[in-house]
Order: C-alpha cells, then structure tokens, then sequence
C-alpha cells in the first residue's frame, strides 16, 4: 500500500510519522510538569499551615504573657481595697508635687468582660486641685512614671484670676479637675504600695522647661499685682519705714517698683536689686492727718505690663498720758449710825430701859435713862426714853431711834 502512494503523500505521511512521537514526548512532559506543580503547591500549602499554627502559638505565648503583664500592673483584686490604696497614693503625689487637694469623689465604674465572663472592674476617681502649671507637670510626671492600670479620662486645666484696678488679671494658679479611672483585674495581686511599679520619668526637666518657658504662641504676658495691702497707720512724728510686695503670674518676671506720686517729698521707695520682688517704703515721721501715695509696678515681658496702687499712711495723735486719778480718802465711819433701837421696856422697878444693839460690844445692852456706854472711844449716854423713841447724846451730837422705823436705826437730830 505503501508502494502505491505518491512521493508527496509519502513525504506527508513521513512528516506526520515523525510529529508523533514528538507529541507524545510533549504530552509526557506537560503532565509531569503539572505533576511537579501539584506538588509543590501541596507542599505550599503544608508550609502555610505550618507557619499559621507557629503564629497561632507564638500569639497565644504572647497573649499569655501579656495577661501575667496584666496581672502583675492591676490593683488589687477588690476594687474598694484598690480605691483606697490608690487614693492614698495620689493624694501622696498631688502635695509633694505642690498642688493643693481640694477633693476625690470615688464612684463604680463598668466591670470589665471577657466574652461572658467577667474578669474585673474599674472605678472612677473625680479629683479637683489647684496650683501652678509646673507643680501639675511635676504630679503628671509621677502618674505616668507610675506602670500601673490607670489613666486619665479627661482634664480641664481653669486660670485663676483676681481683679485689680478694675481689671481681671492671672495669678499664676490653674484649678485643675481630673477623671482618672482605675482597673482592679481578677487576677491582681495585693502589694503594700506600689514602688516595685515606678519606672523613669517619660519626660526629662530639661526638655520639659524648655516646652514651659518658650513664647511661641504662649500666652499674653500678664499684669503685675500688689501683694495685699499697702495702707499702714502709724503715730505722729514716728519715722515709717515698711514693706512693699509685688506678685506676677509669670514667674520669671522681675519687677521694678517706681514712687509716682508722694504727698510727703522725702518720701522714697527703694528696691535692693532686679530679682527682689520687694521694695521699702520710707518716709520722716509727720503731723496728725492722711497721707496719700502712688507706686507703679512694671515687669520685664514682653510686652512689659505695669500697675498703679495707690495707698495712704495715716498718721494719728500720740496718746496723751493718763493723769492718776488722786484717791479720796473713805469717808470716816460713824459707829453711833450703826446702833439700832431693838426694844423698850418697863422693868419690875418701874424704870423704863431701851434694849439697844451696839457693834462693838457685840449683842444687846438695856440701858436706862443718863445711862451711858462707849463706841469708837467715843462716850454716849441715853437722854430720854419714851414709848416708841429713844434718844442719845453725845460728841456734841443728839440721835434718835425709833422702833419699827428703818430697824431701830439712830439718825442724827439737826
């Protein structure tokens, strides 16, 4: 059959002959390279599940150490028992940083879950103190020196002002009111403080003053004030000589003190150097009256601020000497005032006798008629006696008594 075909188709059927084999061998080759492929993709895929269940373990010691991390910076298990101790600690802080405490306000905070499962509680501390914005940078510094399960929530920082020649000025204070919030894990453990937490501080001083003390976009310079009162009473032609203190709310100011006007001439203010803030004022000793007075306080920020007070020295009078009232002599007692008329009787005789009381012999005398007795070394005798009066005589002197008035007491006869 072979023979029959013609040289082309013979070619042709020669050319296919050889095409073949090649096709297989291509055919071959194609599936063991998919082959090949397969199997590195399997491995692949071995190799990625490998390496998820390494991260899955490695995430899960991490996990792990991260929840004894947890554990070991958590308050302690009971939440009241944590308010406490930590209340302690933060008022500790607040007044060694300088700032006065004015309040703590504890209050529940939301426990905290793990899917279902509750795994601690927080509480919500409310803080309000008042001080200078370097003493709450000090106290920041503590609180975030210290590695524990706290933050702060919210913080409003308030100027304090104070008004002076009708104007609102700074002093330099801030009242500053805090929401701090605290978290007591299950698994806290109790410790006595909270040292072993305290690590360095997140923030040198040096870089933090130079942050506080730069100008760019500070705050205006503020006014220069009086530091209290100025006004004094003194006596007349005493010599004045006293204090004058200024007081600025930036506290790198200095302060220069002026006299501007003065109702006394040799009145003079004198400040001892740049950095005093501090002057003495001084003036001769004057006559009774008012004296009125005006200083100028200036400051050296930029742009310098200046305040006037004024302020008046009155002068009195010297107290005059008291004059010792010179003592009377106690009016001399006459003891015959002090004999009483008791009784009047008439006895068995017929004699009528007066029962009369006298101090100085002590109980009662009955006397007669020209019957006579001594008081005070004095002599005094009985001149008449009748039913209702007696009458005595002596020292140049008559004295009647009668019973039932004034108890019997002698009066004097004019």
């Amino acid at each position: 059959m072979f023979e029959n075909l013609s040289d082309r188709e013979k070619k042709l059927l020669l050319g296919v002959g050889t095409l073949v084999p090649i096709a297989v061998l291509f055919l071959v080759i194609f599936w063991w390279i998919g082959a090949i492929d397969e199997n590195n993709r399997t491995l692949t895929g071995l190799d990625q599940q490998v390496a998820e269940q390494k991260d899955l373990q490695m995430e899960g010691k991490l996990a792990n150490r991260r929840k004894i991390y947890y554990s070991h910076i958590s308050l302690p298990q009971s939440v009241n028992n944590a308010s406490n101790d930590y209340q302690r600690w933060l008022k500790t802080k607040l007044t060694a940083a300088g700032l006065k405490l004015d309040s703590i306000t504890p209050r529940d905070g939301s426990p905290i879950r793990s899917g279902k499962r509750s795994i601690g509680k927080s509480k919500i501390l409310q803080v309000r103190a008042s001080g200078r914005l370097e003493n709450f940078n000090q106290y920041l510094k503590d609180f975030y020196s210290l590695n524990l399960l706290h933050r702060i929530n919210s913080l409003t920082l308030i100027p304090k002002t104070e008004k002076t020649n009708n104007k609102i000025v700074r002093n330099g204070s801030l009242t500053v009111i805090m929401t701090i919030e605290i978290m007591s894990l299950s698994t806290g453990k109790d410790r006595e403080d909270f040292q072993d937490l305290v690590s360095e501080p997140v923030r040198p001083d040096e870089e933090y003053a130079t942050i506080l003390y730069r100008n760019v976009f500070g705050p205006a310079n503020n006014q220069p004030l009086l530091d209290g009162s100025a006004a004094k009473t003194v006596n007349e032609d005493s010599p004045v000589s006293f204090s004058v203190a200024g007081k600025d709310a930036d506290v790198s100011d200095n302060l220069q003190f002026k006299l501007v006007e003065s109702a006394i001439e040799e009145a003079k203010l004198e400040q001892r150097k740049d950095t005093d803030r501090r002057a003495r004022f001084t003036m001769p000793g004057q006559k009774p009256g008012k004296y009125e007075f005006k200083i100028e306080i200036s400051d050296n920020g930029y742009p310098s601020k200046s305040t006037l007070e004024t302020f008046t020295v009155t002068v009195r009078e010297k107290r005059k000497p008291t004059v010792a009232k010179k003592e009377e002599p106690e009016p001399e007692l006459d003891y015959i005032k002090l004999v009483r008329v008791r009784g009047i009787t008439t006895d068995s005789d017929g004699i009528e006798r007066a029962w009369l009381e006298i101090p100085n012999l002590g109980g009662i005398k009955r006397l007669a008629v020209n019957e006579s007795f001594d008081i005070d070394e004095k002599q005094y005798s009985v001149v008449s006696i009748d039913s209702k009066e007696v009458k005595i005589s002596g020292d140049e002197k008559t004295f009647a008594g009668k019973l039932g008035f004034s108890s019997g007491q002698l009066v004097e006869l004019q």
